[in-house]
């Protein structure tokens, strides 16, 4: 009877095991496509699908390389990745080059503080044309997923492959190829940055690695943050840079003056060490901010006159551009080559109020896009997270009940 106490016991702790282990399976990121050979002159879809197995993530970044002479890529838009549970996302669909056949910095993320996925589904759809014979990879590259924490999370890569013949398309099987990656990255306040810690209300930082002529974004989650993304293009290769984010209470301990404009944040952005954030280093940044309605119209100002200001011994204007609009905020982008001290300031209307009437559509020209879907009540909780307990819980109690059975079947021995 011990014997078979210890096997059962055994065999229980081990699917236990294994079934834990399954939870924290890696991101499983896939180039999908219902056919692998098509002739000359079809458009064909691709998606990219994240299966986050139980994992519960909130952002995820790629890009595609592909053969130019073989494909080409006509439109990309966003998955129902992280929508899915009814959250408010943010969608940019990349910068395409056909020529040289790459598809790069194309990244999505939830907005709404709190929510995450942790099933399957597409972040991208993307639209391709076979334009001539041969064959092509479908391979993702510089691919982070990320957790609640902004943390990256452990990920597989599927890749794929099309065949183009000039004759009529055909089915086959998917030539698929495989690797793992991870990254790291992370959230909160720490470091020294010279501003005077009373006056930082909250600070975010992430470590990404930064390649010469490849963007790499550093999205933001907090929701009392008013930047959303930072994309940076380097003349350089420096490896893993840290970029921080410090919004501040009032203006920044580090400048003189504050702006002559109505300020609605004061932020200081910091990329690398000393001396790294140069036009000498950085070849553009983009820097991808929102401004809350309800504060343009209480202050009459206007949403054209939204500005990043920089300063740098005295406060510049950088180039800003809106890109978006909702009915709760507006998305704005400024573009940038050095970083210090900023401020999102905007000028009151001439006609001293300013009613705004959202449009209905954003603006076609901007690859940015925000989707407002209902029934957000339930975003804070972790389907993943209670999936996870009550899978434990179960093969905790088969574990009790089975030392339990065992116990009372036990043969007793008598006392007299």
């Amino acid at each position: 009877m011990k014997t078979s106490y210890l096997k059962l016991s055994l065999i229980v702790l081990i699917i236990l095991s294994t079934a834990v282990n399954a939870l924290a399976a890696p991101v499983e990121v896939s180039v999908i496509s219902d056919l692998q050979s098509r002739k000359v002159g079809q458009d064909f879809i691709i998606n990219i699908s994240i299966d986050p197995f139980n994992n519960p993530i909130t952002g995820a970044q790629f890009n595609l390389l592909f053969d130019s002479s073989v494909l080409e890529i006509k439109s990309i838009t966003e998955g129902s990745l992280f929508n899915q549970n009814g959250a408010n996302t943010a969608f940019n669909s990349g910068i395409l080059n056909n020529s040289d056949g790459t598809l790069i910095n194309v990244w999505g993320l939830i907005i709404t503080p709190g929510a995450n996925v942790t099933t399957k589904a597409n972040i991208a759809t993307i639209t391709m044309n076979a334009k001539n014979t041969g064959s092509s990879r479908l391979n993702l590259t510089h691919v982070i997923v990320s957790d609640p924490d902004s943390h990256a999370i452990e990920v597989n890569i599927t890749n794929s492959s099309v065949s183009v013949t000039s004759g009529s398309a055909g089915g086959g099987g998917r030539t698929v190829s495989s690797s793992s990656g991870g990254g790291g990255g992370g959230g909160g306040a720490g470091g020294t940055s010279g501003e005077e810690f009373n006056n930082i209300e909250l600070k975010e930082k992430f470590d990404r690695f930064i390649n010469k002529d490849i963007p790499t974004s550093y999205c933001f989650r907090n929701a009392a943050n008013p930047i959303i993304c930072i994309n940076i293009t380097a003349n350089i290769s420096p490896g893993e840079i840290n970029t921080a984010v410090e919004v501040l209470r009032n203006t920044s301990s580090l400048v003189k003056t504050p702006p002559s404009d109505s300020v609605y944040k004061n932020v200081n952005i910091w990329v690398g060490t000393y001396g790294f954030a140069t036009p000498t280093n950085i070849k553009h940044a983009e820097i991808t901010f929102r401004v809350p309605v309800p504060w343009m119209s209480s202050n009459s100002i206007d949403p054209d006159s939204i500005t990043m200001m920089h300063y740098q011994g005295a406060w510049e204007t950088l180039p800003t551009k809106k890109i978006s609009e909702t009915s709760e905020w507006i998305y704005y982008e400024a573009s940038t080559t050095s970083f210090s001290p900023h401020a999102i300031t905007g000028k009151i209307s001439s006609g001293g109020s300013y009613n705004w009437i959202p449009q209905a559509s954003a603006n076609t020209d901007t690859q940015q896009t925000e989707k407002q879907v209902s029934n957000v009540g339930n975003e804070a909780k972790s389907p993943g997270n209670i999936n996870k307990y009550l899978i434990i819980s179960i093969f905790t109690g088969i574990v009790l009940n089975a030392i339990l059975i065992l116990w009372i079947r036990k043969p007793k021995k008598m006392i007299f």
